[in-house]
């Protein structure tokens, strides 16, 4: 309830101070897992894709600092962001991750796990090729391309991408080195924009 609420005011107010425009198709089954994987610039830049992605909910990945602030704890507990400790291996955070997965709902993530100011720099991190190959789920990218970098009443352009899943060769490949090269391969494709 609180996340449509949520949805319906960010919805409004981001339209009033930005000239916000989809392209490409971001609808989804109704009932099917995916990872929504976007580039990061921007602390606004997960909302963005709240409101321009169809009326299913967007389970995010955040890091634990967020949640030291009680307001905003109370908020993002009850919006269906999960905590991720990144100074270490989080278990707790991989499996709620896994589960909302296998449970046929949509994960979203950052491939280089964190804000990057630099559009340049591609680097990404295991974490969507681990859960894409480990639950074979496909993977929507998006990229977020915003003029003169966020200032109010400039265009953002949300770019909705062809599903990516997973090359058969590659599925063989459920280590490390395999997570990156598929995460390596959806930063390319948010790249393109």
């Amino acid at each position: 309830m609180l996340y449509s609420v949520l949805r319906f005011i960010i919805n409004i107010i981001l339209r009033i101070f930005y000239r916000i425009e989809v392209v490409g198709n971001n609808t989804v089954e109704s009932d099917k897992a995916y990872i929504v994987a976007s580039n990061h610039r921007n602390n606004l830049d997960p909302l963005l894709v709240i409101i321009t992605f169809n009326k299913r909910k967007i389970h995010y990945i955040a890091k634990k600092e967020l949640f030291e602030n009680k307001i905003l704890k109370f908020i993002l507990d009850r919006t269906y962001v999960i905590s991720l400790d990144r100074n270490k291996n989080d278990l707790g955070a991989l499996k709620e991750s896994l589960k909302v997965l296998k449970d046929g709902e949509i994960l979203g993530i950052f491939p280089q796990g964190t804000r990057v100011s630099s559009i340049e720099d591609d680097t990404s991190k295991a974490g969507i090729g681990m859960f894409a190959m480990r639950t074979n789920t496909p993977v929507i990218p998006v990229s977020i391309v915003a003029e003169n970098n966020y200032k109010p009443f400039s265009k953002i352009k949300i770019i909705y991408h062809d599903l990516y899943t997973v090359p058969e060769q590659l599925m063989t490949e459920k280590n490390n080195e395999g997570y990156i090269a598929v995460s390596n391969e959806v930063m390319q494709i948010i790249k393109s924009k």
